[in-house]
């Protein structure tokens, strides 16, 4: 090939790096080969992991060079020779992405290069990230990290929802705020934190409490090309859950859910279960389902949604698990694990975690297709 010193070049998707020495790497491909790559003067661990982030030659040559002509003749060399193997490729995404954001998120376009296939780089996962616009119902102990979490995985557009004020008991759960934020609206605490973390995330709050699947509507509506509904309040009990499926299903949302120590389901309107799918079967099983909720409530395996407390180590794992699913969502890398099923994380004599299948119910009064009675919400 002919080396332009602005060729943005990455490596190709059929080829890996590993690593054996400092000066010494494997080149391999899917098809089985494999191939030896030694230089005495070039640290070629450091070298090949520029080239799976994807590098300008100039950058290359800067790094690798040492200012000497000879060490950037036989750079050169070295790279016209993985480019005659088919191992490089022209990077031309990557030039849609800052240099100042390629260093922020290098981590991330690293681990997405495992899922890159010939139509898709890790920057078309990167930038599904940074399009993506997530409203989050609820900035408390779980919702708070949700925010931090996205905020530094690079989503771009956060719409939060939360009447409250930050109080010093929020803060031993709570990633997100901070004792100078104490008596401050949770919204406001909430922007001022996510601008620290990350240029790259803009966050919008809503001083608000929902009351009515209207509302949540009216919500999205006017927030404009909403991709995901997070709901992690969890009062008023079961009402906010029939309120944000109806607002799913009638604005074609997708929406995912906090379950006591857990995630889901995942709902994709008309297509999975929603969160209400639950309710007919809890009512058939247990006919006074209202205080059987409130005892459950108050039961080790649900202190995160209650006021009896719990630590913040044990709100973290389904606050990751949580972005986790999104995550995964909107970038289409990862395998969903919540449409139709529950994961839930139990501190119960020991740790436990469980998926628990959940399917969509013909009867549901939100997403089916026969109607039946319920408590008013």
């Amino acid at each position: 090939m002919e080396i332009s010193s602005t060729r943005l070049i990455a490596l190709n998707v059929s080829f890996n790096f590993i690593p054996i020495g400092v000066h010494e790497v494997l080149l391999v491909n899917r098809v089985g080969s494999s191939y030896r790559l030694q230089h005495p003067s070039i640290e070629l661990t450091s070298l090949a992991e520029d080239i799976l982030r994807g590098s300008t030659i100039t950058n290359l040559i800067n790094r690798f060079g040492n200012g000497d002509a000879k060490q950037i003749a036989s750079l050169k060399e070295f790279l016209e020779n993985l480019d005659r193997l088919g191992a490089l490729r022209s990077d031309l995404d990557l030039q849609s992405v800052s240099a100042e954001e390629q260093e922020r998120f290098k981590a991330n376009l690293s681990f997405f290069r495992s899922f890159e296939k010939e139509e898709e780089t890790a920057v078309t996962f990167h930038k599904r990230l940074r399009n993506a616009h997530f409203l989050l119902i609820g900035l408390g102990g779980l919702g708070g990290p949700l925010l931090d979490f996205f905020a530094r995985a690079g989503v771009g557009s956060i719409t939060g929802i939360d009447m409250d004020v930050v109080e010093p008991s929020n803060l031993p759960r709570n990633l997100l705020y901070r004792e100078d934020d104490i008596g401050k609206k949770k919204v406001a605490a909430a922007a001022e934190n996510v601008s620290r973390i990350s240029k790259f995330t803009r966050f919008r709050g809503i001083d608000s409490r929902i009351g009515s699947a209207a509302e949540l509507i009216r919500i999205v509506e006017e927030s404009g090309n909403v991709d995901l509904i997070l709901l992690t309040a969890d009062r008023p009990i079961w009402s906010i859950i029939r309120w944000c499926a109806e607002a799913a299903m009638q604005t074609g949302v997708p929406l995912l859910r906090n379950h006591a120590l857990g995630v889901g389901p995942f709902m994709i309107p008309g297509k999975t279960a929603c969160p209400f799918c639950e309710w007919n079967r809890l009512k058939a099983n247990f006919p006074n389902i209202e205080e059987i909720m409130d005892f459950y409530r108050r039961s080790p395996d649900a202190r995160a949604t209650s006021n009896i407390g719990t630590i913040g180590t044990k709100i973290a794992i389904p606050a990751a698990l949580m972005a986790q699913e999104a995550i995964s969502f909107v970038t289409k890398t990862e395998k969903v694990q919540t449409f139709n099923a529950v994961v839930r994380v139990s501190f119960f004599n020991g740790l436990h975690i469980d998926r628990m299948e959940l399917p969509r119910d013909p009867l549901c009064d939100v997403c089916g297709t026969e109607k039946r009675d319920v408590p008013s919400a």
